[in-house]
């Protein structure tokens, strides 16, 4: 095994092998990584590259892989089960990481790594996927146009054929933490009804609704911003489901053995096609900055459908992180810059919409 290969960690889940599907596509040769043998061994063998069995509680294989390539990029979700023991090792061996997490207390563990990042002088980069690149990109693109942002609001419309198995996992375990935000520079709880109001997104007004997004971690340390507020946005429908069952569910997911059986029920019921390819629709999100003088600054991009866009921007920071030295735990926008999501194959970004 060459030191200038990297590895795909969780290549077999829905996400992963999107990832490695784009990154042969793309001309890349990833180890494959995975703790099932049965499931990573069928989508090595069909994409025609290595593969290395890895339980992650088994320190010293997971060491002794990792000190033989340059970069492992995590895509097994809940990272709140993998992130702490692949970043470990990473340290230890002086291998670069990446993953694809949203979760906001995971980066939060991540970023406060980068004294040991930089000593190591490895580069850490949490969140390159959709749910935090593009927002962190365009929370970085609009509080750079303002003098002394104060305030920052980022929405997200994403569309997919339904969550993957490890999206559900990872809603699953949020819940007990119910809905946050940051003010003053602190995560604080808040009522997802009271910040319930209208949007207006490239195809129209929707609800958005205040959720726990790994933006109130990244975006505060890209932007420095003391107060942001993420948000999701839903149907009027779905909105008035999610306010009525938001509060049971983060009653029954409190308790432990509630969520590792869930967490069983997703798996036994995933039932995604090795070769299902989501519908061409585009996902958004709008991002708004303003300061204590009244200005701001407000933007949306539009882009593919979500996980189509994880691969392609997973695959595609992998290719910038070996191209310039980068080093530290970095927030994506910090790493790579507020145009770098424009470099993502459909992606687009708008300074204004038409009038109504």
């Amino acid at each position: 095994m060459s030191r200038n290969q990297w590895m795909i960690y969780g290549a077999y889940g829905y996400t992963g092998r999107r990832i490695a599907e784009e990154a042969v596509r793309r001309g890349h040769r990833p180890l494959l990584s995975g703790r099932s043998a049965d499931k990573l061994t069928p989508v090595a063998e069909r994409l025609g590259v290595d593969m290395a069995v890895l339980d992650l509680r088994d320190e010293d294989r997971l060491q002794s892989t990792l000190a033989e390539v340059r970069l492992v990029l995590n895509a097994a979700g809940p990272f709140i089960h993998t992130a702490h023991p692949i970043v470990q090792a990473c340290l230890k061996t002086e291998t670069n990481y990446l993953d694809v997490s949203g979760e906001a207390m995971v980066l939060e563990w991540i970023l406060a790594l980068d004294q040991q990042a930089q000593e190591r002088e490895v580069a850490i980069i949490p969140g390159v996927g959709f749910n935090v690149l593009a927002s962190d990109s365009l929370a970085r693109y609009v509080t750079e146009r303002l003098d002394s942002p104060t305030h920052l609001e980022i929405a997200t419309w994403w569309t997919a054929n339904g969550m993957s198995p490890g999206s559900t996992k990872t809603m699953i375990e949020s819940f007990p933490s119910g809905t946050m935000a940051r003010r003053e520079g602190q995560l604080t709880r808040i009522s997802a009804r009271d910040g319930r109001r209208q949007q207006r997104f490239l195809d129209g007004v929707k609800t958005i609704l205040p959720v726990t997004y790994g933006d109130l971690v990244t975006a505060y340390g890209t932007t420095n911003t003391p107060n942001i507020t993420t948000y999701t946005a839903l149907t009027e429908q779905a909105a008035n489901a999610y306010l009525l069952l938001e509060p049971v569910f983060r009653h029954l997911f409190g308790a432990e053995f509630i969520r590792r059986l869930a967490n069983k029920w997703v798996e036994i019921t995933a039932s995604r096609s090795e070769h299902h390819q989501p519908e061409p629709e585009s996902s958004e999100v709008w991002a708004l900055a303003q300061n204590e003088e009244g200005a701001e600054e407000q933007a949306w991009l539009e882009t593919v459908e979500s996980y189509l866009f994880t691969a392609r921007a997973a695959v595609r920071s992998v290719e910038k992180l070996f191209s310039e030295h980068q080093v530290g735990a970095l927030t994506p926008a910090l790493a790579f810059g507020a145009d770098f999501v424009l470099e993502i194959p459909g992606t687009k970004r708008f300074d204004r919409l038409e009038a109504f």
